[in-house]
């Protein structure tokens, strides 16, 4: 498929999900006064919740800056923002978020960073991450058990399946940290697989892989000798999973809604993150949507379920589209989207000049 008409399909699917959570509030009856619940929430909630979302972001600009200082490199904070931004909403627009990580390390790059830390860099920061949400997600499940399964109900299986995920890509991470041996035979049994099948290009990825996961293991070893930058990543980390998931308890308290506190929110918002982080989908559409209306029917009133999804949507995810655009127009990112494709490939682009 061509690159304008996956991103056409793309950007159609992300409209498709918002149309038919819209549609499905006007056969309810419900759009015209979620609107206006909407517009009755109180400013300091929403102002909360947005300064919560782009805080979250904030946190992987922290990561990042942190990884890059005790690599050698630097790139200004505001620079490093701005990149952090571009990269969430790449994540948004493609399937599984795979376009984030790419564009984030061709932006490091074009400031000077070389492309093997740009990659590790970004992989230790996905470690902690995967690390404090499963941290967090076990928490939550020892602490609120019983309230959790009595608003999953009959969708357990969902959740145990996206924590298992979660916990499995975590074991993968840190496996990958103290040894090269487990992703060098795979490697070696999915090349010769590939070969059979005929499958040139998933054949060919076995060296990108390779070095990918050496790079990663190198940048690993130098942390594990300092101790300061492991806690100050966890700590980042933690700090992330918190910001992005407190945004629920703004959009239920600026709704007027009392019955249920910060942490209970809190862990439905963590248990909702983890079932649909799995989801290959752009920006996991269709899938949160579908989640919030599962976990949380129990804790927003019938007339305020589409309220909720729909502000907690919005401050969460398509604001950020809205400033992502912004930002990568300012930055002619979908100029680059070439050189991205080719840097994925191992070809570096040759030499560019600064924006």
């Amino acid at each position: 498929m061509k690159p304008v008409a996956r991103k056409l399909l793309y950007a159609a699917f992300i409209v498709g999900t918002l149309a038919v959570v819209l549609l499905l509030a006007v056969r309810s009856g419900d759009l015209p006064s979620s609107i206006e619940a909407i517009k009755s929430m109180p400013m300091r909630y929403v102002f909360t919740g947005v300064a919560l979302t782009f805080g979250a972001i904030f946190c992987q600009t922290l990561s990042a800056l942190s990884a890059m200082r005790a690599m050698g490199h630097h790139i200004g904070l505001f620079d490093m923002f701005r990149i952090s931004v571009l990269g969430e909403f790449y994540c948004y627009v493609t399937p599984g978020a795979t376009g984030g990580q790419p564009m984030v390390i061709y932006q490091m790059y074009r400031r000077g960073v070389p492309v093997g830390d740009a990659t590790s860099i970004q992989l230790v920061h996905h470690l902690f991450f995967q690390l404090a949400v499963n941290i967090v997600a076990t928490a939550l499940a020892a602490t609120h058990w019983d309230f959790i399964v009595e608003q999953v109900g009959g969708s357990m299986a969902i959740l145990v399946f996206g924590y298992c995920f979660n916990f499995i890509v975590l074991l993968l991470l840190l496996l990958l940290c103290l040894t090269r041996r487990p992703v060098r035979w795979s490697l070696e049994k999915l090349t010769l697989l590939a070969e059979k099948l005929r499958l040139k290009k998933l054949a060919a990825l076995r060296e990108t892989i390779l070095k990918t996961a050496d790079q990663f293991y190198t940048a690993t070893q130098r942390i594990k000798k300092n101790p300061a930058e492991i806690v100050r990543q966890l700590a980042i980390g933690l700090l992330r999973v918190l910001s992005l998931n407190s945004v629920m308890y703004c959009v239920y308290r600026g709704l007027g809604l009392s019955g249920h506190g910060y942490a209970q929110l809190l862990a439905m918002s963590v248990m909702l993150y983890i079932s649909a982080a799995y989801t290959p989908l752009p920006g996991a559409s269709g899938a949160q949507e579908g989640f919030f209306a599962l976990y949380f029917a129990g804790m927003f009133p019938n007339g305020q379920i589409f309220s909720g999804m729909l502000a907690w949507r919005f401050i969460t995810y398509y604001l950020v589209l809205i400033v992502g655009a912004v930002v990568t127009l300012g930055m002619g990112a979908h100029r680059q989207e070439k050189e991205v494709a080719a840097l994925e490939e191992g070809e570096l682009p040759g030499e560019i000049d600064e924006p």
